[in-house]
């Protein structure tokens, strides 16, 4: 099944968001919740794609799903909270029956999701079960990206240079890969700052710290 529902509100606030929902499993979809201003049906239903064939990929046993808000992430504090709010309410059907789970994603974290669940009415979410495996998965598939690239134009491995932005899941399972399969990463990046070594960060000691 493939589905995407659209949404849009004038009250208390204009906002324009996206569910796809590409396939069920056990009666549950899961996937992240992305603030951008480039969202659009199109990209949703084939990021919804995505995530079924990764949630496969790794034989987790949930369907592929993605919510978008179409919006700035640097919104002021107050309006994004009123979009969050009105997008939960939005989708409430959806969230209450856990036919759809969210995470997060790009532009969003984790009080956000939960401001989006309270919204709804929905109970707030523990630590997702399929968090940790997705985001390494999700890391491992970047790492093997960034090779075929660099390859592609004639860079041996201990040619490859990385900087990472963004270091939770997804960033650092990349990182981690990265560092595993001898290239240097150089640079990471988090909201709160950088830490940068042309000669190569000790990945393993940060991941330890993190």
């Amino acid at each position: 099944m493939s589905s995407l529902v659209e949404i849009r509100t004038d009250a208390p606030c204009p906002m324009t968001g996206y569910l796809a929902i590409d396939s069920l499993v056990g009666g549950a979809a899961h996937g992240g919740l992305r603030i951008a201003l480039d969202v659009s049906p199109k990209l949703l239903r084939s990021a919804a794609r995505t995530m079924t064939l990764k949630y496969g990929f790794a034989r987790l046993p949930v369907g592929g799903a993605k919510a978008a808000i179409h919006a700035d992430p640097a919104l002021p504090s107050a309006q994004r909270a009123a979009l969050l709010e009105a997008f939960g309410r939005a989708i409430q059907p959806f969230l209450k029956t856990r036919t759809y789970v969210p995470g997060e994603d790009m532009g969003s974290g984790p009080d956000d999701i939960q401001r989006v669940l309270q919204a709804a009415g929905a109970k707030p979410l523990a630590q997702n079960v399929m968090y940790a495996p997705s985001g390494l998965y999700t890391g491992v598939g970047v790492c093997a990206s960034a090779f075929a690239a660099a390859h592609a134009v004639g860079l041996a491995t201990p040619e490859v240079r990385v900087a990472i932005e963004g270091f939770g899941g997804v960033g650092s399972s990349a990182a981690a890969s990265l560092y595993d399969r001898g290239a240097r990463v150089v640079a990471v990046s988090t909201s709160r700052g950088a830490v940068y070594n042309e000669k190569g960060l000790d990945i393993p000691r940060m991941l330890q710290l993190r």
